[in-house]
């Protein structure tokens, strides 16, 4: 038979992560592959074989056999090629990852990306994510900053919406209010809230008949009317029956009223002016000591006088005069004063002066003076009458919880709300449709809140269960502790019935003292207690030793409350020892001893700290003076107070040490 060759092509396999791929990828200059020899066999060695195939050429006959064929012609070899045919590009590679043909191996080959290559981490809430070491590392935040539908929302990126989206601000965020009467506002639950503007410092020429409120247009407190048919006080002296009308007191003029002019004498209530119809009076203190009385007739049991001075146009007070008002009954009982409740220096009558309200029928005098009696004054004019009771009279009768601008001390808190500005109606009701309710974050403390900002009801650390630190208030009005040091030993803070903490010296377990060989510790604490201390007076309690032997080492603590510690003379008498004085008229006017020490270890004299006293202080006495005495027995603190005006509480004490039996 013909021998043939056989040429193979190259085939190439290529796996990119768990994927094959197939594909070839030729050099720059690819070898060529031969077909089949052209030659025959060799005619010394037998038979020829047949001839090849084109492609693969003839194979050689065995030996001995007759001449071969001519062999076939040899096949094509492969052509040159530049460049890798293959398209790398398609091939799926993971993010941060590139596939790129090798020259050398002819395969598609996956590397990670070059570093700070642009990829996408698959968070919406990150931009500009690059690739690192082949992991896509997240970029910087979305900017989300722009948004926030108000002062109370901020624009925060949702991952799970892939969006910006608004969020309410930390409750008690400051914010500017569309409303512009509300005062104090501040974030709370996504909207903006505060107080109404407190308008009531606002004067009012007709208080019966006028109220002062924000004007939502430009936030500023102006006066509007109230209270329209409905009877007044205020207004024209000489008219009657007078009533609100658009915010201004109207009534019918009065036949005859007039004002009149004083005339001397009148110094006294007996001489005073008398003059129907007379509701006004024209006046002045011409000599220094001058006195000038005016009558006025009451026929209605239970009225109320008006009087007040102003200046001779009607209103303001008289420049540079400081006025006195005296009220006489008609027996020269003198039943009501007063020195400024008007305009400036000048006196007025007001709906607080009981002594001018509720009088019974009778002839009353007013009489006017300069105060001190020591200078002359301008002309004046004084408005002299009496009022019927009823609502109107602004005097709080009966059912009446308001009388116009008398509101009986209350405010919009008091009735329950949280700020804002009460008022009086027509009826003499309340009128709170200027309160607001309580709200977290209007600085109240209010129905459930712990606290409110900056109020925290007297509440401390310690009343909350703590040793000391700073409690504060969070934005749902609810006690913030984080700042609170909880109560032991290890905290840094001197606690009652620690010797120390943190101190040098201090042991782990917070006492003072190394009992030496043979010494035993020990610790009593004393009875009786709390003890009130009085003004000028001396109080004793006293706490026994039980074991027997002598003293080595002795430390006092005590825990006093006292407005003023400059008063306290403070002394330890033991069974067998004279009085140690721990202190005496320290501290001034300052407070409190609070779970102060009181031993020869201590580097600070109690003259030289600060009250309030905490710590470990030396006394004023040589404590040492007690050691190598007797223990065993009746020890007694003395709190001498030795000034008046100021008191406080012995709360506790307590002796520790070392005893050697």
């Amino acid at each position: 038979m013909h021998s043939s060759r056989l040429a193979f092509a190259l085939l190439s396999v290529v796996t990119v992560g768990v994927v094959p791929l197939i594909g070839g990828c030729a050099g720059e200059n690819s070898d060529t592959t031969p077909g089949g020899g052209s030659e025959g066999g060799d005619p010394n060695l037998g038979g020829g074989g047949s001839g090849g195939e084109v492609s693969t050429g003839g194979q050689g006959g065995g030996v001995g056999g007759g001449q071969g064929g001519l062999g076939g012609e040899g096949g094509e070899g492969g052509a040159p090629v530049v460049g890798c045919p293959q398209d790398c590009s398609t091939v799926e590679v993971p993010v941060c990852y590139v596939a790129t043909c090798n020259e050398e191996t002819h395969v598609c080959e996956i590397a990670p990306a070059e570093d700070g290559a642009a990829c996408e981490d698959g968070e919406y809430c990150t931009v500009d994510d690059t690739c690192t070491a082949g992991t896509c590392e997240a970029g910087g935040p979305r900017d989300c900053s722009g948004g926030g539908a108000d002062d109370c929302h901020t624009s925060s990126c949702d991952e799970e919406a892939d969006a910006c989206s608004d969020t309410p601000v930390a409750n008690g965020t400051p914010c500017t209010s569309a409303d512009v009467c509300l005062s104090n506002t501040a974030c709370f639950n996504g909207q903006c809230q505060g107080a109404p503007m407190d308008c009531s410092a606002t004067p009012l020429d007709a208080p019966e008949c006028q109220a002062a409120q924000c004007d939502p247009a430009t936030g500023a407190c102006v006066v509007v009317p109230i209270n329209d048919g409905i009877p007044c006080t205020f207004g024209d002296i000489c008219e009657s029956d007078k009533q609100c009308d658009m915010g201004a007191c109207i009534g019918t003029p009065i036949p005859d009223c007039q004002g009149c002019t004083e005339s001397e004498p009148n110094n006294t209530y007996a001489v005073a002016n008398t003059g129907q119809g007379c509701v006004s009076w024209s006046g002045g203190i011409a000599v220094v000591g001058d006195i000038d009385c005016y009558q006025v007739e009451v026929t209605v049991p239970g009225s109320r006088i008006l009087a007040e001075m102003v200046d001779v146009s009607g209103s303001g007070c008289p420049a540079g005069y400081d006025g006195y008002f005296r009220l006489f009954n008609s027996t020269g009982t003198q039943i009501a004063t007063d020195d400024d409740g008007g305009n400036g220096l000048c006196p007025m009558f007001l709906p607080t002066n009981a002594g001018a309200n509720n009088v019974p029928v009778g002839i009353y005098s007013l009489c006017v003076e300069e105060l001190g009696n020591n200078a002359t004054s301008p002309p004046y004019l004084v408005l002299l009458s009496a009022a019927a009771p009823g609502c109107g009279d602004a005097i709080v009768n009966g059912t009446e919880q308001c009388d116009g601008s008398n509101l009986s001390g209350q405010t919009c808190i008091s009735q329950g709300f949280g700020s804002g500005t009460l008022s009086c109606d027509a009826n003499c009701n309340f009128n709170t449709s200027q309160c607001a309710a309580p709200f977290c974050g209007d600085g109240l403390v209010n129905g459930t809140e712990d606290c409110d900002g900056a109020a925290l009801g007297g509440a401390t650390c310690i009343s909350e269960g703590f040793a000391g630190g700073s409690l504060a208030c969070d934005a749902s009005c609810a006690f913030n502790t984080a700042g609170c040091v909880a109560a032991g030993c290890g905290n840094a803070l001197l606690e009652f019935g620690e010797d120390c903490d943190g101190s040098a010296g201090c042991t782990a377990t917070c006492e003072m003292f190394t009992c030496a060989a043979g010494e035993v510790p020990f610790e009593v604490t004393g009875t009786g207690l709390p003890l009130n201390i009085t003004d000028n007076a001396s109080f004793t309690s006293t706490a026994t030793v039980p074991t027997t032997g002598t003293i080595k080492a002795l430390g006092v603590q005590i825990n006093i409350t006292h407005t003023y510690d400059g008063d306290l003379d403070i002394s330890l008498t033991g069974p067998a020892a004279a009085a140690v004085d721990l202190s005496s008229d320290n501290g001034g006017t300052n407070e409190n001893y609070v779970n102060t020490v009181f031993s020869a270890l201590g580097t600070t004299s109690i003259t030289a700290g600060t009250a309030p006293y905490t710590g470990i202080f030396t006394p004023e006495g040589n404590l040492t003076s007690t050691y190598n005495t007797t223990a065993n027995g009746t020890w007694t603190l003395t709190v001498a107070d030795d000034a008046g005006g100021d008191v406080g509480t012995l709360n506790s004490w307590r002796m520790f040490g070392c005893i050697q039996p």
